[in-house]
């Protein structure tokens, strides 16, 4: 098979219990998992009864550097049960042995059990935000298991997509998507990615996922860049980063929270640089940098490294029209036979704009450019990076 054991390995130990109740056994143990062609495995019970299959699709995504795989089990009779994603990293065209995330997904119909304790939670929610429960036809429920390079162990969250419909009964997806985590609940109006209603139980903690020295880096951070996070929030006032109990990221404004991201670390490159990031979606904004590694495990360099800014502009914002006139290359500029030649500035889906500042001595003096990431849309909804137009500016020159 063209399946990689890994994955499928992966697949049974994060979500075993769930796949059993599909299949209506006690468990995993005794079914047997037959290759069937090259991306479909019968599941059979000890007796050859066949319990389910799973056709499996292969997306290759990041230049080849992590593949994602698609599981769609369905029953013996051909019905659909549920849907699986595992996304490995892969070294030497061999995926390791772990994760980054698995995925698993479900439609929840008004007949189901979970039915009436997920629009229990929907009626909690406030009610000036536009969502109404009774607008709910269908339920679509993913629990999210991910972790980060370098992490052993996973953390989990639970995604609760309302589907409404029209008087025509098309279903609409665009409705809203409740996401929890340990800690964490963040509603999001889909119809325009508008983050609308978040809330945080438990205690918040200091920030760890750096390592001991990330409470230091990210009070570095704020000092360079408070004034661009009082500028992209208009508030002013006693700035800090916490974390949750669940490893999400909380940016608070004296003792209110204003923003809740999640950490992304990288392993550390060829130069021995860590990069990071945070992108809190209620703001369109985000938190970046990198630090060196040092001669101690797990201490990360308060010297050497570099803190990145970043926020995004839509066609309806006012700093779109501004950032469009400002980075799209004048008229008065030859750019043929450059990748911008025939580029649409003027019709990309949305603008980013981030400022990098940079200690490559650890001396303590940064060096500071502009990079402007112009992003059409792929005909799809979504952004199209691959085919993105970036225009850097370092003192008076435009890049």
């Amino acid at each position: 098979t063209n399946v990689p054991e890994p994955l499928v390995t992966s697949l049974m130990e994060t979500f075993g219990p769930e796949i059993a109740n599909l299949l209506s056994v006690d468990s995993l143990d005794a079914v047997e998992a037959i290759y069937a062609g090259d991306y479909s495995i019968i599941l059979m019970d000890p007796a050859k009864n066949i319990l389910g299959k799973a056709l499996i699709q292969q997306n290759n995504v990041e230049d080849g550097n992590r593949y994602e795989w698609a599981f769609r089990l369905e029953s013996a009779t051909g019905h659909e049960l549920g849907k699986f994603n595992v996304r490995h990293d892969y070294e030497n065209n061999q995926a390791l042995p772990t994760p980054n995330s698995v995925e698993y997904g479900r439609h929840i119909k008004p007949s189901d059990d979970e039915w009436v304790e997920l629009i229990e939670e929907a009626n909690e929610l406030p009610t000036d935000v536009g969502f109404a429960s009774d607008d709910v036809v269908e339920i679509w429920l993913e629990l999210e298991k991910y972790r980060h390079k370098g992490d052993t162990e996973y953390s989990s969250q639970e995604h609760v997509t309302y589907i409404s419909a029209d008087d025509t009964g098309f279903r609409n997806w665009d409705y809203f998507r409740l996401t929890k985590e340990a800690g964490t609940a963040i509603l999001k109006d889909l119809s325009n990615d508008e983050v609308v209603y978040q809330t945080i139980t438990g205690e918040l903690s200091a920030p760890d996922f750096l390592g001991v020295n990330t409470v230091a880096i990210l009070e570095n951070w704020l000092s360079v860049y408070k004034t661009q996070v009082e500028k992209t929030s208009g508030m002013t006032g006693d700035w800090s980063l916490m974390q949750t109990a669940g490893g999400s990221v909380v940016l608070l404004l004296g003792e209110d929270t204003l923003a809740v991201g999640r950490a992304k670390v990288d392993d550390p490159n060829p130069d021995g640089s860590v990069y990071w990031n945070v992108e809190f979606d209620s703001l369109g904004a985000g938190i970046s940098g990198w630090n060196q590694i040092t001669d101690i495990d797990g201490v990360l360099s308060t010297a050497k490294n570099g803190v990145q800014f970043y926020s995004y502009a839509f066609s309806d914002d006012h700093e779109f029209k501004s950032l469009l006139s400002n980075y799209s290359p004048p008229n008065s500029v030859d750019i043929t036979g450059t990748v911008a030649e025939n580029f649409d500035f003027a019709a990309v889906d949305r603008i980013q704009y981030s400022i990098w500042s940079n200690d490559n001595e650890g001396d303590g003096d940064y060096s500071t450019y502009v990079s402007v990431n112009f992003i059409p849309s792929d005909g799809r909804g979504a952004s199209d990076w691959d085919n993105k137009v970036s225009v850097v500016q370092k003192g008076e020159q435009y890049i």
